[in-house]
């Protein structure tokens, strides 16, 4: 969007996980762009750019399928990137 954005950053505890939330108050994206990122997840498709399939594979890939990126977008509304990983005790043992 035009003009100055707000970036907001929260983090929670959720039965077990760590949850960091990113969101903006900018254009957002449409149902199709959305389901293009999602989709990408799941299949990765090596022309799109690499940022956030990279972080949520490696996720993925070291702490199992619940764990990794989502995003929620709504035109006119903004993005929201949420990353969910484990809480891990001392000596990287699962609290879960």
């Amino acid at each position: 969007k035009k003009g100055p954005g707000h970036i907001t950053i929260k983090g929670m505890e959720e039965d077990g996980s760590l949850i960091i939330k990113i969101e903006d108050d900018g254009a957002g994206m449409d149902e199709e762009k959305l389901k293009q990122i999602t989709d990408q997840f799941k299949h990765r498709d090596d022309t799109a750019g690499y940022g956030m399939i990279n972080v949520h594979e490696r996720i993925a890939l070291t702490f199992g399928e619940p764990y990794g990126l989502t995003v929620e977008s709504r035109k006119g509304a903004g993005t929201a990137v949420t990353i969910r990983l484990p809480i891990l005790a001392k000596g990287g043992t699962s609290l879960a």
